[in-house]
């Protein structure tokens, strides 16, 4: 539903102006569908109708043509939709011209129709007017002068609102209650106790080295995402390593460290988000921790923003 043109609506020749094209050797079916208010046409077809299935559609207020055939521009509007079956569609049933009277915003439609009904055309003011009686909105006067708005947002509140009024449009989407129960996965944590250790102790191998299989909590500065695995048992496919200094920066001694987090988890975005570290006075420190791996590595457990 409505798709505008700046300049030639209801000209059948604008570059803009209609709800579907079909291009080039596309093949199509448009299927169910309410197709109307195009400022030219409903669809715009430069691809041969023997590719095209058209069926279960509504159409309605398309300013030019319900069908046009680029080409040899043959158009099919209302009073030819009789010869829609000419351009002989690989499939063509169930279509209809029929106004669907979705619930329409009275300011949002006065836009529109201030813009096309005074402009001579295919719709008539009548049959404008008719529709807005339909959908419970004052008549317009004839002989008012084009207004100069272009369309204007539609909230999507409203939006959602729109489904058909008229009983004898079948088309389109409807409104369904889906009933929808979230009942969860319960994740229990595990929850360990981790002894505190410093920087001075991880950045020496042998006592670090001492640590090892235990759970321990260090205070670091995350530097930078690693490629490097050096645990059989923490595979890349699973694991992201990472790299940390001490919480002085490149002033706390001793070469970075290698962290895993487990992908895909709270405490690897944690991580990911972590502001890289390549020199200076550290910016941000992180609460690390995991249990203790061989030579000055650390396989994460929890991952916490400190001061």
């Amino acid at each position: 539903m409505f798709s505008w043109d700046p300049i030639h609506f209801g000209q059948g020749h604008g570059a803009n102006g209609y709800l579907i094209g079909l291009e080039g050797s596309s093949e199509a079916i448009i299927d169910n569908n309410i197709l109307e208010f195009a400022d030219n046409d409903a669809i715009r077809m430069a691809t041969e109708a023997k590719f095209v299935e058209l069926t279960r559609n509504s159409f309605s207020k398309n300013l030019w043509s319900n069908v046009q055939r680029v080409g040899d521009w043959v158009a099919v509007d209302d009073r030819e939709w009789s010869t829609l079956a000419d351009l002989k569609f690989k499939k063509l049933s169930g279509n209809v011209l029929a106004v669907s009277a979705v619930p329409l915003e009275k300011a949002w439609f006065d836009v529109y129709v201030s813009r096309v009904a005074p402009v001579p055309g295919k719709v008539k003011m009548d049959d404008w007017n008719q529709l807005r009686e339909m959908l419970g909105q004052n008549v317009i006067a004839t002989g008012s002068q084009p207004g100069s708005g272009f369309a204007p947002a539609y909230d999507w509140k409203s939006a959602i609102a729109l489904f058909p009024k008229n009983p004898k449009v079948t088309q389109g989407a409807r409104a369904k209650s889906l009933p929808v129960k979230f009942e969860g996965v319960t994740r229990a944590e595990e929850k360990f106790d981790y002894a505190d250790t410093t920087w001075d102790v991880a950045k020496n191998a042998g006592s670090w080295e001492a640590l090892a299989g235990q759970r321990v909590s260090l205070r670091v500065v995350i530097k930078d995402s690693d490629n490097q695995y050096h645990l059989d048992d923490l595979k890349e496919a699973a694991w992201q390593a990472f790299q940390v200094v001490g919480p002085q920066g490149i002033d706390s001694g001793g070469l970075p460290m290698r962290m895993y987090v487990k992908r895909g988890t709270r405490q690897e975005r944690t991580m990911q988000a972590a502001r890289s570290y390549t020199g200076g006075e550290p910016k941000e420190f992180y609460l690390i921790k995991g249990l203790a791996r061989p030579n000055r590595q650390l396989q994460v457990e929890v991952i916490e923003k400190t001061e």
